[in-house]
């Protein structure tokens, strides 16, 4: 029940939809996007862009005859306003039929805005760690954000994708991680460590497990003799381990008609499992922190925060427990206090078992939040702090980051081991986040135009 409609932008800059034959609302959103874009920049709000998404239509679908999109100074998003009162209006999207358009925090690159500010915090934390800090800034809790932020993200697009196509390409899903995996991979790990080899014969196995997503379990067997600044790779083992796993289960379970409920009862005992299997390993603490079957349950917790989002979009956005439990800025601060909680126990069964699950679900309350509520003073800080061009710019080249500035600091660290902490410090991270800032410039965006390219040649491996 598409409404049909035409924009008309009248000289108070407001855009009016009237109604034209022949043409969608969703079409006419799409062809003015770029006019909304740069109409809010020459407002200097801070964002620059929206998202919309159809779902199913409202039982008594109206047709109004004009509906406004304006802009809030008050809430720095885009307002929706229908004056008719059968059209459920709320303070963050507006019902037209079967559409709903949400005011969604953006950035440049038309990801989540606040997402990406969490992958700046996560990426931050590990490199402090690395730099010198690692007694006082445990950089692992970094790593416990990227999973729940992976495990959020990949679950999403392919709910997303089986909403739309009704079903799942798996050579689409594996040539799109290969994409974002191996160019970064192949410039800062694989050749200088295929170098290394020929003095170094005893690192052939080690660079083959990070070849073939197997390093964590290297580490845990005292193999680790890689390249020296890769270890960093365990997680990403973790990471691929697990995807390509589900990728082969989500192959069966997205044909049953209960396809959400499989994803939230695999999060479930997936989060059950890792807690259980880390009491059971407690004491073991290389163990727990490297096993793949101890640390699922982060992707997990991202996987049922996805899987809650999306039947939350699926119902209309309505205002429910979900939306008023993770629209509630109590949640932020809740996450807040919780993460830092679990950075000052230091008992040591806490840190073996419950503070991995504990940091991953603050992460996803926190994500979680700025997907429901973009209003209010809790989430305009947000969007403001996300949409800073320097964490915007480190969110997006987290992974580069990541991978590069272990490496640059164990060439470093013996040159600067005279400087003093203050200075030093500062210096490794400096350079470590300029590397890899570059390394995204110049590897990880051609990569990804390199993709899109091919795709639209070959019209998609996934076709």
């Amino acid at each position: 029940a598409s409404v049909v409609r035409t924009i008309i932008p009248d000289q108070t800059g407001i855009l009016r939809l009237t109604r034209r034959p022949q043409l969608t609302l969703n079409r006419w959103i799409q062809a003015y996007r770029d006019r909304l874009m740069t109409r809010h920049q020459a407002l200097q709000l801070p964002w620059r862009g929206f998202s919309d998404r159809t779902v199913v239509p409202a039982k008594a679908a109206c047709e109004p005859t004009a509906v406004s999109i304006a802009t809030s100074e008050r809430d720095r998003a885009l307002r929706v306003d229908c004056g008719h009162s059968c059209a459920s209006v709320t303070r963050y999207s507006a019902r037209l039929g079967g559409t709903i358009m949400t005011a969604m925090p953006l950035n440049s690159a038309n990801r989540f805005a606040h997402v990406d500010a969490l992958r700046c915090f996560a990426v931050l934390v590990v490199v402090v760690a690395h730099a010198g800090l690692g007694e006082y800034i445990p950089g692992g809790s970094g790593v416990t954000v990227f999973f729940s932020i992976s495990g959020f993200i990949i679950t999403l697009l392919l709910l997303k994708e089986r909403e739309k196509t009704a079903g799942f390409s798996w050579k689409g899903f594996y040539w799109r991680r290969f994409f974002k995996i191996a160019p970064p991979f192949l410039i800062v790990i694989l050749i200088p460590s295929i170098v290394r080899v020929f003095a170094h014969p005893e690192a052939v196995w080690p660079l083959l497990s990070q070849v073939f997503f197997i390093y964590n379990w290297t580490i845990i067997g005292g193999e680790a003799h890689a390249l020296p600044g890769s270890g960093v790779v365990w997680s990403l083992s973790i990471e691929e381990q697990f995807y390509i796993v589900f990728a082969l289960v989500w192959i069966f379970m997205h044909r049953s008609k209960h396809w959400i409920k499989l994803v939230v009862v695999t999060s479930v005992v997936l989060v059950a499992y890792g807690n259980v299997a880390r009491i059971l390993f407690a004491g073991d603490s290389d163990r727990i922190y490297y096993g793949s079957d101890t640390r699922f349950d982060g992707i997990a917790l991202g996987m049922l925060a996805a899987a809650g989002y999306f039947w939350w979009v699926q119902q209309g956005s309505p205002t429910n427990v979900f939306s008023r439990v993770f629209g509630n800025p109590a949640v932020v601060y809740a996450s807040v206090l919780i993460f830092v909680a679990s950075l000052i126990i230091r008992e040591e069964f806490f840190r073996d078992t419950l503070r991995y699950t504990l940091q991953s679900a603050s992460t996803c309350g926190v994500i979680l939040f700025g997907l429901v509520q973009p209003f209010g003073a809790t989430a305009r800080f947000m969007l403001r702090m996300s949409q800073w061009m320097l964490v915007e710019i480190i969110g997006l080249a987290s992974y580069s980051i990541y991978l590069v500035h272990l490496i640059l600091m164990s060439w470093l660290s013996p040159h600067l081991h005279d400087w003093p902490a203050f200075a030093r410090i500062p210096a490794m991270v400096a350079i470590g986040v300029g590397a890899g800032v570059v390394l995204y410039m110049a590897v990880e965006k051609p990569a990804l135009r390199l993709r899109k390219r091919i795709e639209r040649r070959f019209r998609s491996p996934s076709k």
